[in-house]
């Protein structure tokens, strides 16, 4: 009997961004990786439901943003809210690129996933279009974490 073939793993990264351009960049620099699909999540809300949902080890990148459009006064989430449904449901080993060019508030973020544990890096976005090189050096920590997800499939069949 022929064996079966392995089913086809994509490696997921969230991406937590409102802003459309930021939303087409990104795409385009995944766009000639194989098998690597963008998940977009527009609002904090949005976010924190695919979040809540997803297994912890679902995604095997996070790229966070911290001020989020909403059009809701009453269901308001920026990244701060977003970093908390991750420190409650995501698994540590996934790592997190802060890109948001809020001054404040993106060291809160990066600090507050680095005292629960993940591997963080902080990289304004202007800095990630003028040097792309440090996104693709990012992405070489998802594809690692995306080797442990399937070695541990691997293991568990």
């Amino acid at each position: 009997m022929p064996s079966r073939p392995k089913p086809r793993r994509f490696t997921r990264i969230l991406l937590v961004e409102d802003d459309q351009r930021r939303h087409a960049w990104f795409t385009a620099q995944l766009a000639c990786i194989p098998d690597v699909h963008l998940v977009w999540a527009k609002t904090g809300i949005a976010a924190i439901t695919l979040l809540k949902k997803d297994a912890p080890d679902t995604h095997s990148g996070l790229l966070l943003d911290h001020d989020l459009y909403t059009e809701s006064a009453v269901l308001r989430s920026d990244g701060r809210r977003v970093v908390d449904t991750i420190i409650a449901k995501v698994d540590v080993a996934t790592p997190a690129l802060v890109h948001s060019a809020n001054s404040q508030m993106a060291p809160v973020m990066e600090n507050s996933l680095k005292g629960a544990g993940f591997d963080v890096t902080r990289i304004h976005f202007s800095e990630l279009v003028a040097e792309p090189s440090r996104f693709i050096a990012w992405l070489e920590k998802v594809k690692d974490r995306r080797a442990e997800l399937d070695e541990d499939a691997e293991e568990g069949a």
